[in-house]
């Protein structure tokens, strides 16, 4: 008879280590597909900075261009590689300003950079006042 106690706890104790086993497998998988979410979310908002900072210093350059130039028009189209993902747009416009209108002296530029990211268009805009060449009230 002692060997049949003896046996009936040795069952009883396997089945709660299969228990045991299974429940920490259960709570791995769950905690390593939280942590695998966690990581592609991170991976995603690294590669929207690194876009996002790639098109603020593109904007950056062109916006410096267009400080300096004075022959500068409507324009568009993409950069040169490494920077091929990346497009911009140039829009030169009459102020909205009354004032600034009449007196003829500034030209509104907008500057625009667009990329694809995954399945949307992200943008990057700015604008700038400029001096009007053509304006009559031009400082000498």
């Amino acid at each position: 008879m002692r060997n049949s106690s003896n046996l009936r706890r040795s069952y009883r104790r396997d089945g709660f280590l299969l228990i045991e086993v299974l429940l920490v497998v259960i709570i791995l998988s769950v905690s390593l597909t939280v942590i695998i979410a966690s990581l592609v979310t991170c991976l995603r908002g690294v590669s929207y900075i690194r876009d996002y900072t790639q098109a603020a210093w593109l904007l950056d350059n062109m916006l410096s261009e267009a400080m300096i130039r004075k022959d500068l028009t409507d324009d568009q189209g993409e950069f040169d590689p490494p920077y091929e993902r990346f497009r911009y747009e140039i829009k030169i416009e009459d102020p909205t300003d009354d004032l600034i209108r009449a007196l003829n002296a500034l030209k509104e530029v907008s500057i625009e950079v667009a990329w694809t990211a995954g399945r949307n268009e992200k943008r990057v805009k700015t604008k700038l006042w400029i001096e009007n060449p053509e304006s009559n009230q031009m400082s000498k």
